[in-house]
């Protein structure tokens, strides 16, 4: 009912009073509730921290390890992450486009957007739908949680707003680029672009940016391996956004719409290049740096590694390893299935799509199509075909002793041939401890295999012919393949630049993902007669020479506190009287090494090999010249190095340079070429390693009757030569003369062409080098250095089991260093060792050490320093020839 003009006073009144009350009741309500929001608003801003800290804010970055030529070949991080401020527009734009098209527009807050998210939320009676600009999202990522709570809500807009006013939108842009999760554990833009497509962001297209761009909203939603379909869908969202943007022109659409783009494949990037070599440089930085620097602080870390010498190595030794487990016979199936196993074994087990007679899909691909409206696809990038050499584990289904070959399924309806001869290896297995044991070797397929065993295998041949009955996949050819098996075996290589003691090569197990366990540069073992250069180079130094005359008879040493007794013996277990040094080093015998020992001293011998860069405690007795201290690949190879260098030491260097992010030097390793350097650079650059040679103090040997028992710790062995009271001269900066550098590199080099070392010969370079076998063949060395290279390899099992019988440093390590060292030195300059010029020649009777005559048989030129060589007339004592290539 309403008031009319003829309304009584008393009623109009009323309404009057009602209306003032509600105006100003209303009035009321505004102002309280507009000061209560404001209280709260205050009280929200009060909480929220300051913007200030992001002008200077350091995000988490990723150190990155690169190789010797600047290949990526690891990362250390938290959070995988790439900081650049260099962002190409095109990925800007791809990201306004699908994230907040008025960027440029807005003050931090897209009103309109909250109002059409705050409508659909309220309809459905929860939080659906956010509207959060990119300013936004920087506030939320930097300063809040992601609890969906108006609360939160309030402060964001509130931050975003303060961003606006303190940051530029350009900086704004970069603090969201470079902090966004966009999958695959990549954060920021310049991260997923090597994670996802393995390209920098200046070498993405329109239709990566926008796949990028559209990852954001949830990663593993869009994540194209899992969801192409979806991955499509949105990243013609973004497509059509940055259309209507005018970011991109109709054509540039068209193309980027159709256009298939290759996603690559997951992988580890620590364990896929250099394993071993990466963990050694996270070990060390990590150990330098602290875990913080190195996980966030973005390192650049530039190593040593040369990449393709690594490959040399890793193929060098699995194939070694292989061989030598070969030679010992066959362990058997993985393990034997009976015919209700081999119909579900491969059951749940995925396999990569192949092309025809292993070519490769889409410039080799391995195709996951996603057809959205016919446009362009989301493929995995992935190998197809099969390489030769690669190992594959497979079904043996059928075995043809009459045609020789057995018949194997690698994947379903998908079939190798294995001849008999690429099994005619698979003797039964040998065991190291029965040395009357003699295994016949198989004389048929089915001495070795039987329908139903589970096998390993290496591709031989792509094609040939598939056998009648068998019914192969249709196109796909019939591949070959060798048997192989598991290898249990262990061993590493190390090989170093010697100009500069740069690593250019580690490896130190056959997988590393069966043992991250490093023994190249971990494990501690005996080295055997690798050890014996050491003592070689210590009596070559006090004035020994390659023609002085040493005694091969047996010796008795007797601990006197337990009266334990040693006799040590050749490995031949022959003994040749008097032989010459030269010949006592080729034939690496114990007995003559042991007396040389004695000559010389042992204190003496410990403090050369001090010198000569072993750092691992060495064992104080006789047993010292045979190899018995534990020592590293790493430690053995310092003493070659020096050999190499002519007397200049020079340690081993994985890292030339490290940067922190802004590129400011933090650890910089330049060595000088040994050949250029002057004497004040050499003492400079080994200023850590220096003592004065002055300080070897020589032991005074012991005489006593040969066979005499003496004590072993502490008792020495007959004297039977005379040397000079104190060691060659040396330059500075040098730890053993010019001159004995070079007679121990010329023996060892003879030892390559006519001792253990003899399987190395088929390098084409000048090399020099030394096996070691321990006892009971636990442990094969060979350490061997050419003028570019020094490189040693040890093979062994971790448990200390034996190698197996005659597995030798000669048989199973060398075959390794020389495999490596042709690829490795192939496109190397051919460069012999230089020649001192205190050094002369002489031709001499390597059987007696006499001056050799015009018809002496057999004579050799030997290296003498200058007026030490044999001179006419001299009788030395004459032995029968040795059989030096038996020896260790």
């Amino acid at each position: 009912m309403f008031m009319t003009a003829n309304s009584p006073p008393k009623a109009r009144s009323r309404w009057k009073a009602f209306f003032k009350f509600a105006f100003w009741g209303g009035v009321s309500f505004i102002m309280i509730s507009g000061f209560a929001i404001f209280l709260f608003l205050l009280s929200l801003n009060k909480d929220l921290p300051s913007i200030e800290s992001l002008r200077h804010y350091e995000l988490k970055e990723a150190s990155q390890v690169f190789s010797r030529d600047g290949e990526l070949i690891g990362e250390f991080f938290e959070e995988r992450r790439l900081v650049t401020t260099e962002i190409p527009s095109l990925v800007k734009n791809a990201f306004i486009a699908a994230e907040d098209s008025s960027f440029y527009s807005h003050q931090g807050v897209d009103f309109f957007g909250i109002f059409r998210a705050a409508y659909v939320n309220f309809r459905a009676g929860s939080i659906r739908q956010g509207a959060s600009t990119i300013t936004q999202q920087v506030a939320r990522a930097f300063f809040l949680s992601t609890e969906r709570t108006y609360t939160r809500k309030l402060k964001e807009v509130i931050l975003a707003w303060r961003i606006e006013q303190a940051l530029t939108k350009e900086q704004i842009l970069n603090l969201y680029l470079n902090q966004i999760y966009l999958g695959r554990g990549a954060y920021g833009v310049a991260a997923a672009a090597e994670v996802f497509f393995g390209k920098t962001l200046n070498e993405l297209g329109v239709a990566e940016a926008a796949i990028l761009a559209g990852m954001p909203q949830s990663p593993s939603v869009y994540s194209p391996a899992r969801n192409p379909d979806r991955v499509k869908r949105r990243q013609l969202y973004v497509l059509r956004q940055m259309l209507s943007a005018n970011f991109i022109s109709e054509e540039k659409f068209e193309l980027a719409a159709n256009e298939d783009v290759l996603i690559e494949p997951r992988r580890d990037l620590n364990r896929s290049i250099a394993p071993y070599f990466v963990e050694h440089i996270r070990r060390y930085v990590m150990r330098k740096y602290g875990s913080r620097m190195v996980l966030q602080d973005g390192l650049r870390i530039h190593t040593t590694l040369d990449v393709e010498k690594n490959r040399y190595a890793q193929n060098a030794l699995r194939k070694g390893l292989s061989d030598l487990e070969k030679r010992q016979g066959y362990r058997g199936p993985l393990r034997r299935l009976n015919e209700e196993e081999m119909q579900s074994y491969f059951a749940g087990r995925q396999f990569a799509e192949r092309d025809v007679a292993g070519t490769q899909l889409n410039a080799d691909l391995e195709v996951e199509a996603s057809e959205t409206e016919g446009r362009g696809r989301i493929l995995m990038r992935l190998r197809t075909g099969l390489e030769v050499g690669e190992v594959l584990e497979g079904l043996v289904r059928a075995v043809n002793d009459e045609e020789a070959y057995a018949l194997v399924e690698y994947e379903p309806s998908l079939f190798a041939r294995i001849d008999f001869a690429d099994m005619r290896w698979a003797s039964p297995r040998i065991n190291p401890d029965d040395e009357d044991q003699h295994p016949r070797p198989p004389r048929r397929v089915s001495d070795v295999l039987a329908r139903g065993d589970v096998i390993v295998m290496s591709v031989k041949d792509l094609e040939v012919e598939t056998p009648e009955g068998v019914e192969q996949a249709e196109s796909f050819p019939m591949i070959s393949a060798v048997l192989e098996q598991d290898t249990e075996v262990e061993g590493a290589i190390l090989s170093v630049d010697p100009h500069n003691g740069y690593i250019v090569a580690m490896v130190g197990g056959y997988d590393f993902n069966r043992s991250e366990f490093n023994r190249a540069v971990q494990a501690r073992r005996q080295p055997g007669s690798a050890f014996k250069p050491i003592v070689y180079a210590a009596a070559l130094d006090l004035g020994f020479t390659p023609a002085s005359i040493l005694q091969d008879s047996p010796i008795t040493f007797e601990n006197q506190l337990d009266e334990e007794k040693w006799r040590p013996n050749n490995y031949d277990r022959r003994f040749v009287g008097d032989t010459t040094l030269r010949d006592s080093l080729l034939a690496s015998r114990n007995i003559t090494t042991i007396k040389l020992l004695n000559e010389i001293g042992l204190d003496t011998t410990i403090q050369y090999a001090r010198r000569l860069g072993i750092q691992s405690e060495l064992t104080r007795d006789f047993t010292l010249a045979l190899g018995s201290s534990v020592v590293t690949l790493e430690d053995i190879l310092r003493p070659y190095i020096v050999f190499a260098r002519g007397g200049y030491p020079q340690d081993t260097l994985s890292i030339r340079r490290i940067e922190d992010r802004y590129g400011n030097i933090l650890e910089q390793n330049v060595t000088e070429d040994f050949h250029l350097s002057t004497f004040e650079l050499l003492e400079r650059a080994v200023a850590d390693m220096r003592r004065d040679i002055s300080s070897i103090v020589l032991s005074e040997p012991i005489a006593l009757a040969d066979n005499e028992s003496a004590s072993f710790l502490a008792e020495a062995l007959p004297q039977r030569s005379r040397i000079r009271s104190e060691p060659m001269p040396t330059h500075p900066g040098q730890v053993l003369s010019s001159e004995t550098s070079f007679l121990v590199t010329h023996l060892l080099k003879e030892n390559i062409l006519y001792g253990s070392g003899r399987r190395a010969r088929n390098l084409q370079h000048p090399a020099s080098g030394k096996t070691g076998t321990t006892d009971s063949n636990r442990d094969a060395w060979f350490v061997g250095y050419t003028t570019q290279l020094v490189t040693g390899v040890w093979v062994g099992y971790d448990d200390l089991r034996r190698l197996g019988r005659f597995e030798t440093g000669g048989r199973a390590a060398v075959p390794i260093w020389a495999e490596y060292m042709i690829n490795a030195s192939q496109n190397l300059p051919r460069v012999d060792f230089e020649v001192p010029e205190n050094i002369e020649f002489a031709r001499v009777n390597p059987r007696t050490g006499e001056l050799a005559g015009a018809d002496t048989p057999g004579a050799v030129f030997e290296a003498f320093v200058k007026g030490t060589a044999p001179r006419p007339g001299e009788a030395r004592p004459s032995r029968q020839g040795l059989n030096l290539y038996q020896r260790d």
